[in-house]
């Protein structure tokens, strides 16, 4: 599967039909997309055997699941009230949940907030050591050093790891998801935003931004996990590189479910669209 802040949909949706016809990924999460839901299912993308679903409205957030295989069930948003329906799309492909996130990019905005909210949202539907769920995206957050190339990058630098968005990012984490970049490459400072200056890729000057997060099942399966960097050779390119992680089957899924995940599953369920 791979993450990709596309930062525009209709600004690049030449990279995007490339990327599937280069790539084949099963399973594509887009971020930022900047559309309307109903204008992200283009014909290009069901032409490449991909069905498509979308959050989001006109503006500055949007996102989008493109799954080789038919959606099991998709949720928008985040609670019984469907929260954030620009930000956050839950899928369930096949035995994995596929939970697709582009979080706020300040405080001011509530970032903190947001990773709250789906961290109980969470919670109540699934159980981390049992469900197969991979968490993905635009988290616009840095977790600790190895994931930029300079403190001046961020605000509040001299308060890194202890700003409030810091603290939610780890109380999110919690649940009991593990980082699948780390698992294979536990040191390496590979960043997925770069500024547009030509010498920024390749000074290796920026953060990760992006990740793919997955729950006991999903992490243990696993197989590989880094960016994609040619993309950003490519005309127009975003300033996101795509995250790319391969998953074998989970080993061991829960098909039924423990009481409050599954009364979340029914709530769900009536607000799939």
């Amino acid at each position: 599967m791979v993450s990709w802040n596309i930062n525009s949909l209709r600004a690049r949706l030449p990279l995007v039909l490339r990327y599937l016809d280069e790539r084949m990924p099963d399973v594509l999460c887009l971020q930022e997309t900047r559309l309307p839901a109903e204008k992200v299912d283009c014909p290009a993308f069901r032409e490449r055997g991909y069905h498509v679903a979308a959050g989001g409205t006109r503006g500055y957030a949007g996102v989008a699941v493109l799954s080789k295989a038919a959606f099991r069930e998709v949720v928008h948003g985040i609670g019984p009230d469907s929260a954030h329906a620009d930000r956050r799309l839950l899928c369930q492909v096949g035995e994995h949940w596929i939970d697709n996130v582009y979080v706020p990019t300040r405080r001011a905005i509530g970032k903190s907030e947001f990773l709250d909210l789906l961290r109980a949202d969470l919670a109540e539907r699934f159980e981390a050591a049992r469900d197969a769920l991979v968490l993905c995206g635009d988290f616009n957050i840095c977790f600790d050093a190895r994931d930029l190339a300079s403190l001046r990058m961020i605000s509040e630098p001299e308060r890194f790891g202890d700003r409030p968005e810091d603290r939610a990012f780890r109380r999110m984490l919690s649940f009991g998801l593990q980082d699948c970049l780390r698992k294979h490459h536990p040191q390496a400072k590979r960043f997925s935003w770069f500024p547009l200056a030509p010498w920024a890729l390749k000074r290796n000057y920026g953060m990760r931004l992006d990740y793919i997060f997955a729950s006991t099942p999903a992490y243990d399966s696993c197989t590989g996990a880094d960016h994609d960097p040619e993309p950003r050779s490519w005309e127009r390119p975003s300033d996101h590189l795509p995250v790319v992680a391969r998953f074998d089957a989970p080993r061991a899924t829960r098909r039924g479910g423990r009481g409050a995940a599954a009364r979340a599953a029914s709530r769900a369920s009536t607000k799939a669209r």
